[in-house]
């Protein structure tokens, strides 16, 4: 059986002061401790998936600006070689005009020069002729 005595009382007014005393100097501190650590780690997530979200969308911009980039780079590139193909093609005619220009100018100095053989070689066969005819002459 049970002893009621004094020292039960006692006991029970010391534990009871141990309880007061231990949830005011521990339980509240170390719960405090732990309901701010929590506090912070749920900060740190939210920062965590904010920044990722940032960055993603970070991501898409570079992603949309780097295929603009392409496109603007490729219009470009179709611009310059339809540029390049039309000199190309105006320089091919100016050279060809140029060519045509100066075979009809050699084909007029070798018309010209083949008039002026035929004057040279008529009048050398009409001193020729006249040398045999003066020649058969004589004899």
């Amino acid at each position: 059986m049970i002893n009621l005595d004094y020292t039960f009382f006692l006991q029970l007014i010391n534990f009871i002061v141990f309880l007061f005393l231990f949830k005011k100097f521990v339980f509240k501190p170390v719960r405090s401790f732990l309901q701010e650590r929590e506090q912070k780690k749920q900060s740190w997530l939210q920062s965590a998936s904010q920044d990722l979200q940032e960055t993603d969308n970070l991501k898409g911009n570079y992603r949309e600006m780097l295929s603009d980039a392409r496109k603007k780079a490729s219009e470009i590139r179709e611009t310059m070689i339809g540029e390049a193909r039309g000199e190309a093609s105006h320089s091919l005619e100016q050279v060809r005009s140029e060519q045509q220009a100066k075979l009809a100018q050699d084909k007029a100095a070798l018309e010209k020069d083949k008039l002026s053989a035929q004057d040279s070689l008529q009048q050398e066969v009409k001193k020729l002729a006249d040398m045999i005819v003066t020649r058969v002459a004589k004899s």
